[in-house]
């Protein structure tokens, strides 16, 4: 290669190494704008947000002041309206106080005159049953003034197409001995009951009690199955038949005598030994 030719080899070498190195030079200082520019950018959309977070940090401010008023506002109104109707709950609860005192005032007014209308029904009851028990006495006791000469004989033979009259005449003069001319008002069978034997009974009306009194003395000549009996109310024919199991009782068990007889409108039963007086016993029926 000739000299010529090596120096324009050497130039080109040089010039191609300085326009790399112009280049190199120029996208550094490129580099270097964008980074500032980049960075300029930055702090303006720094500034800017900043700027943009203040305006809304104000207004979150304005607007929390804003609800807070409106907050204390509505618990005002709240408490108000709260208020306003414990006001008028106690005043329903103070009229129901005063409805309850008035009511149990007058229950116990009544609760007392219910006392006082108990007491007195009550003794208007004992009244009125010692009235009727009164008054029953009398009518039983009116009953038995009724029958006081009446005498009932059990067993006396019934015969056919009978003459009550003739009946009673042969049996008083021959059986009981007693004289014919005892007056009668008035005697006939009765119906005859289920729970007894024998023939109906025969109820005599005498027109004097003397003439009564002395067919009863003469009972001890009466036959088997023979019964004379005073007429009475049917409360004391009840209590004169319990009495009269009670006396079989007694004559079996103890060999003593007995009575009954009539007491007020009750019957009694009395009982003796030989030689004894005859003694009350105290029965409960």
């Amino acid at each position: 290669m000739s000299v010529q030719t090596r120096q324009q080899t050497s130039q080109q070498t040089i010039k191609q190494n300085f326009e790399r190195q112009r280049k190199s030079e120029k996208i550094d200082r490129s580099s270097e704008d964008s980074k500032t520019l980049s960075e300029t950018k930055i702090n303006m959309d720094s500034e800017w947000t900043m700027e943009r977070v203040g305006q809304t940090l104000m207004k979150m401010g304005d607007n929390i002041e804003k609800n807070r008023n409106e907050i204390t506002n509505a618990v005002k109104e709240i408490k108000e309206e709260i208020s306003a109707r414990f006001n008028v709950l106690d005043a329903k609860i103070t009229e129901v106080h005063n409805k309850n005192v008035e009511i149990e005032k007058s229950v116990e007014f009544n609760c007392e005159n219910i006392d006082q209308l108990k007491t007195e029904a009550q003794k208007i009851r004992v009244q009125i049953k010692e009235e009727v028990q009164m008054l029953n006495e009398k009518l039983i006791l009116a009953e038995k003034h009724d029958r006081k000469y009446n005498l009932v004989f059990y067993g006396i033979p019934q015969t056919n197409e009978e003459d009550i009259n003739e009946t009673m005449s042969n049996f008083l003069q021959e059986q009981l001995q007693l004289n014919s001319k005892m007056e009668i008002a008035n005697q006939h069978r009765l119906r005859k009951r289920e729970d007894r034997e024998g023939p109906p009974p025969i109820i005599v009306k005498f027109v004097h009690y003397r003439d009564l009194e002395a067919v009863l003395q003469k009972r001890n000549l009466l036959g088997k199955g023979q019964q004379v009996l005073q007429d009475l109310p049917q409360v004391m024919k009840q209590e004169r038949h319990k009495l009269a199991g009670i006396a079989y009782d007694i004559r079996k068990h103890e060999h003593l005598k007995t009575r009954i007889r009539d007491h007020g409108i009750h019957m009694i039963l009395e009982t003796r030994g030989t030689g004894e007086k005859w003694k009350r016993r105290e029965i409960s029926l």
